[in-house]
Formats: structure tokens, sequence, C-alpha cells
């Protein structure tokens, strides 16, 4: 059972890993003020905006120390049940997070970017008519 639960964590480490690595793409093509601005996470938003792209290495290497701690912690305190329970917020979440980071780095693409651009300035060319 415990081999189990070793492999969701696991597995919650690499999604968590993942998002990660689309969020350093992010990073790239906004630049660290409009990251800053996007980002919901109160820890990544801070520690980006401090030390940059060093942050995430930051985050990368606490990240899954606090969620093992927090399975492992899950473990002792309610049994296996609540360990797996832990794992099973922990890959919920990460999941939640890839596919919307995955999103935001989908609109990020020069094609949508200048589509979005065609549109707003035919939106500015019907306002200035419409006045």
């Amino acid at each position: 059972m415990m081999e189990l639960l070793s492999f969701s964590v696991l597995i919650t480490i690499v999604l968590y890993e993942l998002t990660l690595a689309v969020d350093v793409l992010i990073y790239r093509r906004v630049g660290r003020d409009e990251y800053c601005q996007r980002e919901l996470g109160l820890v990544a938003r801070w520690l980006v905006g401090k030390l940059g792209l060093a942050g995430f290495l930051v985050i990368g290497i606490t990240g899954p120390v606090v969620m093992s701690l927090t399975v492992f912690m899950g473990c002792w305190w309610v049994g296996q049940e609540g360990a797996f329970f832990a794992a099973g917020v922990f890959t919920a979440g990460c999941l939640i997070t890839l596919v919307n980071d995955a999103i935001v780095l989908a609109e990020l693409t020069p094609e949508h970017l200048e589509q979005r651009a065609r549109e707003l300035l035919e939106l500015a060319a019907r306002l200035r008519r419409g006045r």
C-alpha cells in the first residue's frame, strides 16, 4: 500500500514540476512585471517578484518538500486514508493549474496575439466612428 502512496506522491511532484516549467515559459514571454500581475499565488508572486527566474528554482525545490511532508503528516496523523486524500488534493490542484497555465501559454502565441491586436484595432475604429 505504501508503494501506491509513494507512486501517487511521485506523480504529483512530476505534475508540479511540469506546471513550473509552463510557468517559466509564460514568464519568459511576458516578463517579470506582467507575470507577477497575472500570478494568483501569493508566494510565487512574491518570490518571482523579488528573485526573478531564481524564484522558480526556490519554488521548484521547496514545493515537493512541502507536499511530501504534508502527505506523510497525513499518514502519521490520520492514517493511509489521510495521506491518500492529501496526495489526491495536491494532484487535483496540480492538474487544474497545469491545464490553466497551458491555456494561458497557448493564448500567448504570436498568432493569437496578432489576432487579438487586430480585434482591438477594429474595436477602436468602431468606437471612433461611433463618436
